[in-house]
């Protein structure tokens, strides 16, 4: 990764301007307009063109509290080469004759330049997402104090904060109250976080979106088991999917791009390792609580129209999962991969998908209440005969 000073980004006629009437410059401050780039946050990194202009350098002298003189010599800033560029948003600055800087301040750093996507993402999660192991409010307890929040930017123009604190406290997603003007997180809706590696987590929220201390956002909140925290850790998030009860259209947002996806692992390694040094012992809960969802996408699609309605059982936890497939065992196959205890326990042959995905639908509905996440419910015994009579 490379650092910028002001004389990288001036053309070389200007910087002969400048150097020339470097004495009469000295005794001005300086503001760099770069566009939009100067109004968004220090980490936001820009894919850029050699030779773009991306912006001028303003020469000012205040005259008084309110009025100021402005050098008619204005160079402008061009990207000297391709690459991804990340603009410090404080070099923006407003003059002070009490403090005047310098423009040719060697320390003086405009921006990074990388065209490593690797580099760039550690390199954002090092410097603002560090944390500090602090003593809880609870006896006995320890809290992870992080430098920053989480920002995870996507391409549909929505930000989310991401605030993980401890083994205690939940994953809680904030947001702009605006945001989501059409859509209102009610209990029910559920959460679909998609891997690179064509897993998916589901998270059935249990209570609807509330309110922050900053009154212009608002939050959800579900819990993490850890074999979430490594699978977060391990693999890249490539989409996040939300789908509404009483809802056709579910919504869709997407990672901005490598770099977000990737710093969003790199925040999840931080958090497993902040959690060890917490003193949680990861290991010893990954067979309790596992619940282990695939993407549909990896079953085969089957030629003939009809469909199954199938409950399986986790035989390591006492969970039950009621969903849909077109081939039964092969998704119980498919589950086994990931998890040798879940068994097929019975499964009802319907005409069409259609009709499987109402019954699916009215079972879910039934047991809304027993819902863990997503298709996973914690069932009684009648429960468990109530739906194999039903699929009979």
């Amino acid at each position: 990764m490379e650092s910028l000073h002001a004389s990288d980004l001036i053309s070389p006629i200007d910087l002969g301007i400048i150097n020339s009437n470097e004495a009469d410059l000295r005794e001005y401050a300086f503001q760099i307009v770069t566009d939009q780039y100067k109004n968004y946050f220090s980490n936001y990194w820009y894919y850029l063109k050699k030779e773009q202009i991306i912006g001028q350098i303003y020469f000012i002298k205040p005259y008084d509290q309110w009025q100021v003189s402005r050098h008619s010599f204005i160079p402008k800033m061009i990207v000297p080469k391709d690459g991804y560029y990340c603009f410090h948003q404080s070099y923006s600055y407003i003059p002070s004759a009490k403090f005047p800087i310098s423009l040719f301040d060697k320390d003086l750093i405009i921006c990074e330049v990388s065209n490593d996507i690797s580099e760039i993402a550690h390199f954002m999660v090092d410097k603002d997402h560090n944390y500090t192991i602090i003593d809880d409010i609870i006896p006995g307890e320890k809290r992870i104090e992080w430098k920053k929040q989480f920002l995870l930017r996507t391409k549909e123009g929505i930000s989310l904060f991401i605030i993980l604190q401890n083994a205690r406290n939940p994953f809680i997603v904030q947001f702009h109250k605006t945001a989501f003007a059409s859509h209102k997180f009610k209990k029910g809706v559920v959460f679909h976080f998609v891997f690179s590696n064509g897993a998916h987590l589901q998270f059935l929220l249990k209570s609807s979106q509330s309110n922050t201390n900053n009154p212009d956002f608002k939050q959800v909140s579900f819990s993490l088991l850890p074999q979430d925290i490594e699978l977060f850790a391990t693999e890249s998030v490539t989409a996040i999917r939300c789908t509404f009860e009483n809802e056709d259209e579910p919504l869709d947002l997407h990672p901005e791009n490598e770099i977000a996806s990737l710093s969003f692992k790199l925040y999840f390694q931080k958090y497993r390792q902040a959690l060890i040094e917490c003193g949680v012992d990861l290991e010893s809960h990954y067979s309790n609580d596992s619940i282990i969802e695939v993407d549909k996408k990896d079953e085969p699609t089957w030629k003939d129209s009809t469909c199954f309605v199938y409950l399986m059982n986790d035989e390591s936890n006492g969970f039950y999962k009621i969903g849909i497939s077109n081939k039964p065992e092969y998704r119980e196959r498919t589950l086994q991969s990931e998890k040798p205890t879940i068994v097929l326990l019975k499964a009802k042959e319907f005409p069409t998908r259609a009709i499987a995905e109402a019954i699916e639908s009215a079972l879910h509905k039934t047991y809304g209440e027993k819902r863990l996440r997503g298709e996973w419910f914690e069932l009684d015994n009648k429960d468990v005969d109530d739906i194999i009579l039903t699929l009979s």
